[in-house]
């Protein structure tokens, strides 16, 4: 089943993993640890320092999503916040404890993907969207999928496009436990029409054609069948950070979002947010070279490569999309942390000299390899790097946490992008120009010999070349 997780502790690998391991007949992956538990750190005396100056410029990051969580659930007493150890801000990860005294973790979609549905149905905040990320858990199903599957049901049942009768579940009910745990059981155990959405939400709404194929296609979903959120159509670097992956990088778009909602809150007169227009565009420069104009194309496939380069290189670290990814710190004397820093840290805790400009190179190496990867195993390219007709074709209506669409233009000043479409011309122009940045074959869209080589990964570019895939260069 594609949506197949894997758990590990209290925390879930989505997007598919779990389908990958059950493929190759894994069950598990077992680490044994073999000496020293805390490795010996080059220049600590450094690492100390550079923890404490990050500890005094971050703002306490999980105060605020703590404080509205509380007000949205039934019980707020039974939430806790649960910030990592060692964390230098805090988080908007918290746990709760249901009244039957069952523990987990509540943070983003895992909190709210079936809030609105269950509020709808009961009336009321209830314990039932708890309950339901829990058992998405049990299951092994990924929460952003099956959020995805339950509002196109409901569309197709309001519409009358599908029966209870007809598909054995509680349309009637979505929101309620009751269909929830009726809809993870028929999907898991392959049951009923469960057996159809085991493979994915495109193959079932194309079997059933009609309208109910159309309200699939009228959706922004990703190649997961997962929501598409940050939408290409308001974000612009977003149209190749989602073409360009199988799944949903939710890291990826992030590192611009951090950015542009407290901005948005500052145009909208917030005083308390330390997002200004002028400081906005200094992060775009410094971090991404980019001139901060998110009304034009121009620009966009720098930005982002620029924006894969440092997330890929972060994961190399085993780095906090949370903390990691927010450059704003709030405090007027130094509103932004270098983008040097990791560089910095890697120097302080291995002894490893490495310039800011490697550290980003080790992202690129990471992300190409991925890349090889897929084509080894059959991604067709270019043919594949797309988007779903919607972005293309159905205006943007609204966006999670940005109702009125609004990004920075030229010089800063606020643009509505509420109404717009992606365009598709503009958008293939902007992936051509992704590839001839990133050395790729613009026909094919693959990474070219001469660019995996110059990455260390001749090995790599001599089995492409072998499998007929890539020319020699």
């Amino acid at each position: 089943m594609a949506a197949a997780t894997i758990l590990a502790d209290d925390d879930a690998s989505g997007s598919g993993l779990g389908a990958v391991m059950g493929a190759k007949k894994v069950k598990a992956i077992t680490v044994v640890r073999t000496g020293k538990l805390i490795p010996e750190i080059h220049a600590p005396e450094r690492v100390k320092a550079l923890t404490q100056h990050l500890r005094k410029l971050k703002p306490d990051g999980s105060a605020p999503y703590f404080k509205w969580m509380q007000q949205a659930l039934p019980a707020p007493e039974r939430l806790k916040r649960q910030i990592c150890y060692g964390c230098i801000s805090g988080c908007n990860r918290t746990s709760y404890e249901s009244p039957e005294g069952e523990k987990g973790k509540l943070l983003c979609t895992a909190g709210d993907f079936y809030k609105p549905l269950a509020r709808s149905f009961y009336g009321n905040s209830n314990e039932v969207p708890f309950e339901a990320a829990r058992l998405c858990n049990r299951y092994g199903i990924d929460i952003m999928f099956i959020q995805s599957v339950a509002r196109w049901l409901q569309q197709c049942h309001l519409q009358g496009l599908l029966t209870e009768a007809e598909i054995d579940l509680p349309l009637s009910r979505i929101g309620s436990g009751e269909f929830i745990e009726e809809l993870l059981r028929q999907i898991s155990f392959r049951q009923d029409f469960g057996q159809a959405l085991a493979e994915g939400m495109a193959a079932t709404a194309g079997a059933i054609g009609g309208k109910a194929r159309e309200l699939f296609t009228h959706g922004a979903y990703d190649k997961m069948d997962r929501p598409l959120t940050y939408s290409p159509r308001l974000y612009l670097p977003n149209a190749l950070l989602y073409a360009l992956e199988f799944k949903k990088q939710t890291a990826l778009l992030h590192r611009i979002v951090y950015t542009l909602i407290p901005w948005k809150y500052w145009s909208d007169g917030l005083p308390d947010s330390p997002a200004s227009s002028g400081l906005v565009q200094q992060i775009m420069k410094r971090y991404w070279d980019f001139d901060g104009d998110f009304t034009s194309y121009a620009g966009q496939a720098q930005l982002a490569k620029a924006i894969q380069n440092r997330v890929y290189a972060q994961d190399n670290l085993i780095l906090c999309d949370k903390t990691w990814s927010i450059v704003l710190t709030g405090n007027p004397d130094e509103p932004m942390i270098s983008p040097d820093l990791e560089a910095e840290l890697i120097q302080a805790v291995t002894g490893i000299k490495m310039d800011t400009a490697e550290f980003l190179r080790t992202g690129e190496r990471v992300f190409n390899l991925q890349r090889a990867l897929y084509i080894r195993e059959g991604h067709r390219g270019v043919a594949e790097d797309t988007l779903p007709d919607s972005v293309f074709n159905e205006p943007l209506e609204t966006e999670h946490n940005n109702a009125e669409c609004l990004v920075p233009g030229k010089d800063g000043r606020p643009v509505s992008r509420k109404g717009a479409t992606l365009d598709k011309p503009e958008f293939e122009e902007m992936r051509r120009d992704y590839y001839r940045i990133s050395g790729w074959d613009p026909a094919t869209g693959y990474p070219t010999a001469k660019i995996l080589k110059a990455l260390e990964l001749s090995e790599v570019a001599a089995d492409l070349k072998h499998r007929g895939l890539i020319e020699d260069g």
